[in-house]
């Protein structure tokens, strides 16, 4: 699945504080363009000094989304063959608690997630 933002971190707020809000706009334009075309545009303020830095700086976000987008969906698909599938071995980093939550949860026992009242009795009516 693509991405449908570009990365502004905050660092850029002081490395290109010496930019006219002109040259920053341009700037953050051209980074949306590349962002949803993969196109780069030419620059010929000094926003352009920055382009470089920029362009990199999201494609390796980019990247990085990309991987752990990868991740999630192997570890969706080891759940749903988890659950579906017969094996009863849990994903890759489900946590003790939540092991014993759906071993629990398994048995039919609800009795946890039933509502129950406050020890004082019903809260009253305002």
């Amino acid at each position: 699945m693509a991405r449908n933002y570009a990365a502004l971190p905050h660092e850029y707020w002081d490395e290109m504080s010496d930019l006219t809000d002109g040259e920053f706009g341009r700037l953050v334009r051209a980074l949306l363009y590349y962002s949803m075309t993969g196109e780069e545009t030419a620059l010929a303020g000094n926003e352009r000094f920055f382009w470089k830095r920029v362009v990199n700086r999201e494609r390796g976000l980019q990247q990085h989304y990309e991987e752990v987008a990868a991740k999630r969906r192997r570890a969706g698909k080891k759940g749903a063959a988890s659950r579906w599938g017969g094996e009863q071995a849990a994903p890759e980093g489900m946590t003790r608690d939540i092991q014993e939550i759906a071993k629990f949860l398994e048995g039919g026992e609800t009795a946890v997630w039933e509502r129950q009242e406050p020890a004082g009795g019903p809260m009253p009516s305002i």
